[in-house]
């Protein structure tokens, strides 16, 4: 897929096209692939740099002034209190993890380093064990340091994240707001995402077996229907076919019959005497 047609599957690719970020979105779609990220998740991460393109262009910011104070004022001031015309991204975790990318993309430029936020060496420090430790693929690496940094922006702001500070009354309250807008399915992909990091802070020495106990177990009430079975015609029609004067059929017959009498599996009837 070429990068125009990547654009054009935007419905706000003009904010890309036309904004401050334009020199740097072949490049930022370059980065990623080269990370083997999936064609759908650039789209959400372009659809989250076109918001950011759009609220720059609004500000009077250029791409020179781009750094991650500017990224921080847009997650935590912009987004809760978003007024862009519809439609545009505000996901606030989506939209942290694409700009991440984008300012690896583009070094921002200034004369004094600015050191990391606590959260941002917390999150590379998580991200590292689950590289070096864990052995997990950078694309499930990116989605669970997601679901982290989301955790972790609304329970303590720009504040350092203190493990202590986590309990299992606001872990309830945090599933139950994710609920009003998450499907199971994502719910529990969350739930596996803080599982695994309160696992890394338990190598750390935390005490985190009360938090991983905590966290909710999601029911998938889409998997809980009984399996299809034969009807009594079908299963008549079935027991009928064998030839009971072959003893090969009658062998047949008679595995037929443990099945269907007994409820033995196939490698059950097998391992008979």
């Amino acid at each position: 897929m070429s990068t125009d047609y990547c654009l054009l599957q935007l419905v706000r690719h003009d904010w890309l096209t036309d904004g401050p970020l334009d020199g740097v979105v072949s490049a930022y779609i370059d980065v990623l692939r080269r990370q083997r990220y999936t064609e759908r998740t650039i789209h959400i991460y372009l659809s989250s740099l076109a918001h950011f393109g759009y609220w720059l262009k609004a500000e009077g910011l250029e791409l020179a002034s781009l750094d991650s104070s500017v990224v921080e004022r847009f997650l935590h001031k912009h987004l809760p209190n978003c007024a862009c015309p519809r439609p545009c991204y505000s996901t606030k975790a989506s939209a942290g993890a694409a700009l991440r990318h984008l300012l690896r993309v583009v070094p921002p430029k200034r004369s004094a380093p600015v050191a990391p936020s606590p959260r941002d060496v917390e999150l590379k420090q998580f991200d590292d064990y689950l590289a070096a430790t864990r052995g997990l693929a950078s694309i499930t690496r990116a989605r669970r340091v997601q679901d982290v940094e989301a955790f972790l922006a609304q329970t303590f702001g720009p504040k350092p994240p203190v493990i202590s500070g986590i309990s299992a009354p606001l872990l309830d309250a945090y599933f139950t707001h994710l609920s009003a807008r998450l499907k199971p399915v994502t719910l529990r992909i969350v739930g596996n995402s803080l599982r695994s990091y309160f696992g890394y802070r338990a190598v750390l020495g935390d005490s985190t077996a009360g938090l991983v106990a905590a966290l909710p177990r999601i029911a998938d009430w889409g998997r809980t229907r009984l399996p299809n079975v034969l009807s009594d015609a079908e299963l008549e029609a079935f027991l009928s076919a064998f030839d009971h004067t072959d003893p090969v059929g009658l062998r047949d017959y008679a595995i037929a019959r443990c099945l269907v009498d007994l409820g033995l599996r196939g490698h059950e009837v097998t391992n008979l005497p």
